[in-house]
């Protein structure tokens, strides 16, 4: 039975003598990222229904090849002048 609104959650934990994330799962966004990435994950467990994963357990491969912040950042905010200028210059660079 899939998850209801109310039952879905998310689990980040750090092993400090394994020195690795784990990830605990049944939101569908979340797991859809880990699946998508297996160079990245490697998957402990997992729960399906009809073919369609709603649960899922894994953890970080290698953290020297990859970066994790499970901590919030700010968004940076820029005023309309700052984004056309920031528009301007990526236009410039990357065309």
């Amino acid at each position: 039975m899939t998850y209801q609104l109310d039952e879905q959650e998310t689990f980040i934990r750090y092993d400090k003598l394994e020195k690795a994330w784990y990830y605990e799962t049944n939101i569908y966004g979340h797991i859809q990222r880990i699946l998508k990435d297996p160079e990245c994950y490697e998957e402990l467990s997992r729960e399906e229904e009809n073919g369609r994963v709603i649960s899922i357990q894994a953890k970080i491969r290698n953290l020297e090849d990859f970066r994790v912040n499970p901590w919030g950042k700010k968004r940076r905010k820029m005023s309309e002048e700052q984004k056309a200028k920031m528009a301007k210059h990526l236009k410039r660079n990357f065309s």
